[in-house]
Formats: C-alpha cells, structure tokens, sequence
C-alpha cells in the first residue's frame, strides 16, 4: 500500500521536481546545499550585488529560489532585517518592462510596489532608486531583485542591436548596478547566470568589475551531499532505497560529470548532471509508486530504476514515451513546431529561447481553432509528472532545462535543423538586397524549407527583423532565373544534339560523294572503251569498201558485213549516249549535294561558335568565383567562404556541359576538313582519269572506305540521352548518373596511410554507367518510404543511420535501386581522382576531428567532381560487397567519429549484417523515374 505522502508534506506531491528548478516552498525536499546556501548569505553580506555562477544544470536557479530566499526571511543575513520585498524575474525579450512587472506584481516572488513603472524605470540610471524611494519601504526593510538567467538579456542585446544599439540592455544593466551601490538605497541584488557566458559581460561597463567584486562559482557536488539530495527527500515521504540503488546512482552521476567526453561535446564545460538525475529519481519513484498500488510497497530498488531507463536515457525514454504514445499525429506536429520555437543555437551553443505565449501562436503558424490544441500540448508538457516546458506569470514558455536539449535525441535532431534553417534565411536576407539571384543547390534548399518547415514573418522575426517581404521576393526572382537558366541549359543540350546530327549528315554526304565519284570515273572509263570499239569497226568498215571490186559472192558477203557492223557502231552510238546522260546528272547532283552540305557545315560552323562563346562566359565566371573563394579564405571570412564554395559546386555541372559541346564542335570541324577534302580529291579525279603504262584507260582502283568507318578519326562513342540528374519519385532525392569508365582501385599513389587490405591496387572498368544519390540518404527521405526512423541523431536532413545491412538493402530495392558494389562505390567517390581524398579533408569530410561527436545535415561539404556530396566521412556507407563471411558486409567511407587514416577513398571496413550503429548509413545506385 502507497504511503500518504501528503501528511508529512502538505503541497508538496513529489519528493523530485524533475527537470524544472526548485521553488522557495520546496525548502524541505533541498537536500545537500546547505553549505553553499550559507556561503551565498555571507558573500551577500559583504556586497549588495552578487553574481551565482555555474556550468548548466548546476543548480543556481535552485540554490537561489530553495536555499538562499527562505534563509533571508528568516532573518539569517547578517547586520540586515529578516522584513524583505523580494522581485524575482527574467531578462527575457523585455527586461526593463520585466523588471517593472515583478516590482509591481503582488504574488509570490514579487514585491508590491505600486507605484513602479517602466517609463521611471527608462528615466535614467537611477530609475530603481527612485521607485524604491518613492515606494517608502518601512523600516529596516529591503528590496532583493532576482535575475534568473541573466544570460537571457545577452540573446536580447544582440537581437536590439540593430534596432536601438543595444541601448535598453545597457540601460538595464546600470539600473540593477547602480542600486546596489547606493548606500541610500536598501537594494540588494543577485543574477544567475551560465559560466560560459562570462565573457559577453564585458559588453556593458561596470559590469565585469562587479563580477569580479562578488561572484561565487558554484562547486560540485560531493558524493556525500549528493546522497543527502536522493535519500532525504524520501524520508520526509515515507519512502526508502535500497543501498545498491543508491551506490549505483550515485556512480552514474558522479561517471557523467566527470567523463570529458561529455564535456567535449558542450561549449562552457560539462553540464552538471543535477537535472538529470532529478528527472532519474523522479521517474523511478513514479514506477515505484505503481508498483506500490498493486501490492505492498517494498523499497525503491534496480528494476524500478532500470524500467524508468536510468540516468543515461531516463530523458529520451520519458519524452518519446509522451511524444508517440500520449499524443496524435497533430499533437506532434505542434510539439516539434514548439520546442524549435523555444530552442535556439547561438554561437554554437544549444540554449533555450523564452517566447511569449501570444508569440508563440503566430511563430507555430495556428490558425482558428488551433489555439486551444497547442494550449493542450503545453499543459501536457508542463504537467508536474512531465515538468518539460514552464509557464511564467509575465505570459512566456521555455523549456524546463537545457539538458532536456541533451538528452531527448529528437529534440537535439530538431535543434539541429533549426540552426540550419535560421542560417540558410540569414544568408537569403543577406543577399535579398542584391541583384544576383540563387541557384543549384542553395535554391533547393531554401524552398524545401520554406515547404516542410514553419515559414512566415513571425518566424523569421527571430532572425532578422522585417525582412520577409524581401526574402519572399528574393525567392520569387531566383526561381524565376533558375527556369531560365533550365530552358538555356536545354537549348544547349539541342543545339549540341544538332550539331551531332549535322556532323553525321555531313559524314554520309561525303561516303555519298565519293560512291559518286566512283561511278562519274566508271562512266568515263565505259565511253573511252566505246570510243575504242567504235574507231575498231570504222576501219574494218573502211576495209570493206576498197574490197567492193571482188566477185558478186564476195561483194553480197561483205554488204553483209558492212551491214552488220554498222548496226553495231550504231547500239555502241547509243550506249555511249546514255552513259553520257547518265555522267551529266550524277554530275548535276553531285553539285546539289554539295551546295547543301555546305550549308549544313556553315550552319554548324554558327553553332560551334555560339558554344565557344558559352564556354569563354563560362570560364570567366569559374574565374571570378574561384578568385572571390580565394579572397574570403584569405580574409577568415568563414560564411562568405561557404557559399562561394556552394555557387563553384553548382557551377561545375553547366561547366562540364560546355566542356562537351567544345569537344563535339572538334569532331565537327574535323568531318568539315575532311568532307572539304573528299569534295577536292572527287573534283582532281573526274577532271584527270588515270591512264595505264600503255596508254589506255584503265579502270579506276580508289578504295572506298566501308559504310560506317570515318577515316583518319577515331569512331565517335554513341550519345547517351539519359539526364545528368533524376529525382527519385518514391523519396524525393537527387540522382547523379555515374559514367562508364576505368580507374585504379586499392591504395593510392604516395599514400601511406594505407593498409594491406588496400593493396596491390589494380586497374578496375565499369562497363556500364549508373544513377547514385547525390547525398547520403537523409532521415527525410527514409520517413517517406519506412514507417519507423532507426536513426540516433534525429533531423530531416541528417543522414540516417543506426540501420542494419538488410534494412538498407531493403530501402533501395523499394525505391527501385540496389546498393552499390565496392567497385561502384569507390569509381563514384574518386571522380576521376587518383588521390587518397577527393579535395581537403576539412573541405569535404565530416570526421573525429570536426564534427563535434554528431552526424550533420547532408550536402554542407563540398562536392567532388561528379557532384556526390559526403562520400567521405558523416557517416559510413553500406554496400553489396562481402568481407569475409556472408553474414558481414563490406562499409566504405568514414564516419564523424574516423579517424582522418580512415577517411579516404580506399579504405573500407566490415561489420556484420545485423549491426545497427549511430555511424552507418546507406547510398543507394540505379534509381530511375
């Protein structure tokens, strides 16, 4: 039976807050401060201003709300009263309006000021003083201000800069600092504030002064006083854990906080695993307590705290829990759009991002009706069983802590693509002003963002004010020149068709030609044959005519003869006549072929010298990037340098077309120096027939070349119509086609990083071309074809991973494809390189040495030659080849955790086809439409 926890502790259901801080009145359940609570007071003594500083999670919020506010009222700050007006705020968007409410407001944590107001406040300097002046406290009596994450108000400056110069923050800053040094002023004032945002203090005067006059930096935790924190609690509800329970939580949070390859992973140090343990022990004595009810409660033990999912995955278990189980399919659409309104990345920094809940409605983009359904998800969220999300009294949501950013891999999955939206609209409002438009790939890019994520002018407000309008018709302009730029990219695929189809008409013209060059000769040799035969009978004609004077036999017989000889001089007459005819109109139409292909070749000759001219365009465009990449590399100008480096990549494609019709209009030119040629020699030929040693005609001996054979010019390779790019119609992806080709496969030339298994390396042919992904399979495209994501690391532009060999297998037989052979894989990621990587290794490679522990978004790397994006590192990638057994399969690549000796494009590595790791993904080849 579950104890009455309410008897020992009224108002107080649990003994664990979770995620959440400690509030004043939970004084009794905050457990193993007390030392730290005593240190604030004397610190507090000695300065009126005092700054409590720590890493993430370390508990300031709490050590100031349940240690040192009730230690106050009861009077334990020395040479002071225990009469306290106590305003408890947060910087937020509006710290001075802030400041005002929580001075004005009457509820707990705040200090019944009437009289305080804003515009006093905004006044000068002195607005605090004064309002307190004019407040009259009575005597003995004091006003203590609370900034909670006073590392808010840096998010805000930055954001006001633009806008007011940063003139609010500043002026905020001078009121709590002048307060507290006022000695006619009882003011008294601590901030809370994350170590690793010491260094933006120095943005405002006087203030790294006072830090450095009174800050305490909060200190770790003991394992003593951390036993204090999980077994006292408990008492105070009749609960008990077991010794091993209480030796093996312990030894989880103390192993957390000190292994630093957690602290590698976060900017400012390791958070402090404080929140999460909470979250740990408040779910494993919320499974105690079910199991409470159905039999006689024993103490709270392992299994409890194995099925609440231990420290490591306590978090991730509880959210995705909520996230599939307690809400619909419309639930979690705004639970996503939520948690990226309330979560941002600055300077590299996950962190949390309070929004006002009014703002809040038009950042999701809920329309009528919709307000009611989010309204339901918040308190969802922020039951005291979940603790996720917290509502304030001045109308703003945030997130309960940052660990939940840590912990909840989705969350960090959307975070992720947050940052890279918000970056990707920062350079569209950066170039919207410009008259250059967008192109392949950044266009893409965009407007799959603006299609799959939230998109209008609230949301872009977050990142820079009042630019939508600009980015829209920016967006607007480049796909507009993007359509024309496609229509010109056709129109140069048909003039380079046409040119090929000309080439070809002239090529049979001439085998034409010549066929009648050879039949002109023919009938030249014919009719000086006839000639001949025709001079024969003449004088065997003339013969008989001096033989007339004979008997009358003799002149009957040669009558006869002359009679006959006669009628054949007159058919051989008649044969040389038609073979004459015949001569003229295979003349006359040998002339007529000419002319047109002339023509034709002029027509070509127009074509070619548009594509020259292309290509020179071309050239001088490559070398304007190529000088603008190399300027911003030398100015440190990371941002510029990245999308430089994008417009090369997409300009590389168009190049590489260009670079084909220059060669075919050199085929071209050389058939019209050899149709010219031919028509020469046809011409020398009819104009002088051979003759043989003697005299007579001979017969003509020129060799023809056989129908088909192009002399003097190696055949020409067949044209392939297939397109250079195909999108997948089952997952949206880009397709590259891979041309046929040879290269040397295994270790390469002057690499010693290579293994045996790289070795000896060998020439290797692909005889026939193939479609690859342009990207690694993105987490996006795998939704679209699969019900479940395996991945670790969640956003939809992240490859996915954590998939087993025949999932992989299985994903690009559905979409109509396969998965790569080794051979295929390492010709694709060579690109006609012989080097051991394609390009730079930073440049192009996501590995153990950038990549911060994480996958990242497909594409941000750049390409090589075929235009395949991340073929080294970000994460490994299956193919069809065996290593060893049939039960392991062969990855190539690297990953974000290789070392860089694995990044390269000859190495590979085996695992067994059931292994599901947050390092491997896939690429799939022959997707056709």
């Amino acid at each position: 039976m579950a104890p009455n926890v309410h008897a020992l502790l009224p108002g107080i259901a649990e003994p664990f807050p979770g995620l959440r801080p400690f509030e004043s009145d939970e004084e009794a359940i905050f457990r193993g401060r007390q030392k730290q609570a005593d240190e604030l007071l004397r610190r507090l003594a000695g300065h009126r201003f005092l700054a409590v500083v720590g890493t993430s999670g370390s508990g300031k919020s709490s050590l100031v709300k349940a240690g040192l506010l009730p230690a106050l009222d009861r009077g334990y700050l020395a040479g002071t009263t225990s009469r306290w007006r106590i305003a408890v705020m947060r910087p937020g968007m509006a710290p001075i309006d802030n400041l005002s409410d929580a001075l004005r407001g009457s509820g707990a944590q705040q200090a019944s000021i009437e009289g305080a107001n804003a515009a006093t406040l905004r006044s000068s300097s002195l607005g605090l003083v004064e309002t307190v002046r004019d407040a009259k406290l009575a005597e003995g009596e004091s006003l203590l201000v609370v900034a909670d994450q006073f590392e808010e108000l840096f998010r805000y400056y930055r954001r006001m800069t633009a806008v007011d110069g940063g003139g609010e923050a500043a002026q905020f800053v001078q009121l709590l600092l002048t307060a507290a040094r006022r000695p006619d002023a009882p003011v008294y004032v601590v901030l809370t504030m994350r170590s690793d945002f010491l260094g933006d203090c120095a943005q405002f005067p006087g203030l790294p002064e006072a830090l450095s006059e009174s800050q305490y930096l909060i200190p770790r935790l003991t394992r003593e006083q951390r036993r204090q924190a999980i077994v006292e609690p408990l008492r105070l509800f009749g609960a008990t854990m077991t010794p091993q329970l209480v030796e093996q939580l312990l030894n989880d949070s103390g192993d957390e906080s000190a292994d630093p390859a957690v602290g590698a992973r976060y900017r400012g140090g390791a958070p402090d695993p404080l929140p999460v343990l909470q979250h740990a022990l408040m779910r494993t004595y919320s499974e105690w307590k079910s199991l409470a009810q159905e039999k006689t409660a024993g103490p709270i033990d392992l299994p409890q705290y194995r099925d609440a999912g231990r420290m490591e995955a306590a978090i991730d278990q509880h959210a995705e829990r909520l996230f599939t189980e307690e809400l619909g399919d419309e639930g979690r659409r705004w639970v996503e759009r939520i948690f990226r309104c309330l979560t941002t990345t600055e300077l590299g920094r996950p962190v949390r991002r309070p929004t006002q809940l009014a703002d809040l409605y038009n950042i999701v983009a809920a329309k009528d009706g919709d307000k009611e359904k989010i309204d339901a998800v918040l308190n969802l969220l922020r039951q005291r069983e979940n603790s996720f999300v917290q509502l304030y009294r001045d109308g703003s949501v945030d997130i309960s802590h940052e660990s939940l950013i840590w912990k909840w891999k989705r969350l960090s999955g959307w975070v992720a693509d947050e940052a890279a939206s918000a970056e990707l609209y920062r350079d569209l409002v950066k170039d919207a002003s410009g008259k250059a438009t967008w192109g392949e790939p950044k266009l893409s890019a965009a407007l799959a963002v603006r299609k799959n994520n939230v998109w209008n002018a609230d949301w872009a407000k977050q990142y820079s004010d009042g630019r939508f309008q600009d980015v829209e018709a920016f967006l607007s302009r480049s796909q507009k020149a993007a359509r024309n730029q496609l229509w010109l990219r056709w129109f140069a695929v048909a003039a380079a068709v046409a040119v090929m189809i000309l080439a070809v008409v002239a090529y049979y013209s001439r085998l034409a030609m010549l066929q009648k060059v050879k039949e002109l000769g023919t009938v030249q040799i014919a009719q000086r044959s006839l000639a001949s035969e025709q001079a024969a009978l003449k004088e065997k004609l003339n013969g008989l005519n001096a033989a007339m004077g004979a008997t009358q036999a003799d002149r009957d017989r040669i009558a006869k003869d002359k009679s006959d000889l006669e009628r054949q001089l007159s058919v051989s007459q008649q044969d040389s006549q038609k073979l004459l005819a015949q001569a003229q109109q295979s003349s006359m139409n040998l002339l007529v072929r000419m002319e047109a292909l002339e023509s034709q070749l002029a027509a070509a000759q127009r074509d070619r010298d548009g594509a020259v001219k292309s290509r020179q365009d071309a050239d001088a465009k490559s070398a304007q990037l190529a000088r603008s990449l190399e300027t911003a590399q030398g100015d440190r100008d990371p941002a510029r340098t990245y999308r430089l480096r994008i417009e090369v990549s997409g300009f590389a494609p168009a190049e590489r077309t260009l670079t084909v019709l220059v060669g075919q209009m050199a085929t071209v030119d050389v058939t019209m120096q050899l149709s010219v040629k031919a028509r020469q020699d046809a011409e020398a030929k009819s104009a002088q027939p051979a003759k043989d040693p003697e005299g007579v005609p001979a017969k003509s001996t020129t060799a023809l070349p056989p129908v088909g054979e192009n002399v003097g010019v190696p055949a020409a390779k067949p044209t392939n119509d297939r397109p250079t790019r195909v999108t997948g119609s089952k997952d949206g992806l880009v397709y590259v086609w891979i041309p046929p080709g040879a290269f040397t496969m295994g270790c390469s030339p002057g690499d010693n990083e290579c293994r045996d298994d790289e070795r000896p390396s060998h020439v290797e042919k692909i005889a026939n071309g193939f479609y690859m992904g342009q990207t690694e399979v993105t987490q996006a495209a795998w939704n679209k074809v699969k019900r479940e994501n395996p991945s670790h690391f969640k956003g939809d532009q992240l490859p996915v991973e954590n998939a087993d060999w025949n999932q992989a297998a299985g994903y690009c037989k559905e979409i109509g494809g396969r998965l790569p052979t080794e051979k295929e894989w390492e010709y694709a990621a060579r690109a006609g390189t012989t080097v051991s990587r394609y390009g730079a290794l930073d440049a192009v490679a996501w590995h153990q040495g950038n990549s911060g522990n994480r996958t990242h978004s497909v594409g941000l790397k750049e390409a090589n030659a075929f235009g395949l994006y991340d073929m080294l590192g970000n994460v490994w990638e299956w193919t069809d080849a065996k290593s060893g057994t049939k039960k392991m399969k062969v990855a190539r690549g690297g990953s974000w955790d290789s070392s860089t000796r694995i990044v390269r494009a000859s190495s590979s590595g085996g695992l067994p086809t059931t292994s599901r790791v947050a390092n491997v993904g896939l690429r799939c080849v022959e997707v056709l439409r």
